[in-house]
């Protein structure tokens, strides 16, 4: 068995896999809460960490005891995903798990959304290449933004309205409208380049709700795939296990 760990900047999630790559068990709490969770058994774990150094002593606490722990780092190259950062290994490892998990999933041209906290949107090419990507705020920072510097704007409850008529739902429209821009944007740029519709692959807390407001034309090519981090990294360690 295999414990993978995916420490975001909000929450630490974790799943076990078998050997077959099937996750049997799955779990997450909030990085403030760590202090309480107990930790699956298994053989064997792999963390991508990008919570910072405070996080990572609190996994290196309670995985102590696991005989193996692989802090996974961004390569140039591995599972078929070539990495085209300038500085191969400060690209973010969730990131880099994502990628490595989407390829596996399409093997085409592809737009790879983690849609959490922060909202990234990173392209494969038809080979595999990861040519590069966006960082934004995700939806909750988008809002909580507005709430703490324009002190005028009433940050409660709204809705996606094509023409929103109250300040709630024009909050609400305006953050998930940079949302679907950026990532049509991101897609018809590599529409532009293949020639064909690339894939949208989406994760994260956020991810339904960003599908459902996409254009329908946007949405043929759109699947949404839960942990997509965790499965990367299972990848990522299996490849490493096959190589030692």
């Amino acid at each position: 068995m295999l414990l993978t760990i995916d420490a975001g900047n909000t929450r630490v999630k974790w799943g076990v896999f078998n050997a077959e790559g099937i996750m049997l068990e799955y779990g997450a709490c909030l990085n403030a809460d760590l202090t309480t969770v107990q930790l699956p058994k298994a053989a064997c774990a792999v963390v991508s960490n990008v919570a910072g150094d405070k996080v990572k002593a609190l996994l290196e606490k309670l995985l102590v005891n696991y005989f193996q722990v692989n802090w996974v780092k961004a390569q140039t190259t591995a599972c078929g995903v070539t990495n085209a950062y300038v500085e191969a290994e400060t690209l973010g490892t969730d990131r880099w798990a994502a990628l490595i998990a989407a390829w596996h999933i399409s093997q085409k041209p592809s737009v790879v959304v983690n849609a959490g906290t922060a909202i990234t949107i990173d392209v494969l090419n038809a080979t595999g290449i990861f040519l590069g990507g966006t960082i934004m705020p995700g939806l909750r920072l988008m809002r909580e933004s507005l709430n703490r510097n324009a002190a005028r704007l009433s940050v409660g409850v709204g809705e996606v309205k094509a023409f929103p008529i109250n300040t709630q739902d024009a909050i609400e429209t305006g953050c998930m409208n940079a949302a679907l821009a950026s990532i049509m944007m991101m897609a018809e740029r590599m529409q532009s380049h293949h020639g064909s519709p690339p894939a949208i692959i989406i994760t994260g807390g956020d991810a339904q709700i960003i599908k459902d407001n996409l254009i329908a034309s946007i949405t043929n090519h759109t699947l949404i795939v839960d942990n997509l981090v965790l499965q990367g990294l299972y990848l990522l360690e299996k490849l490493r296990t096959q190589d030692a």
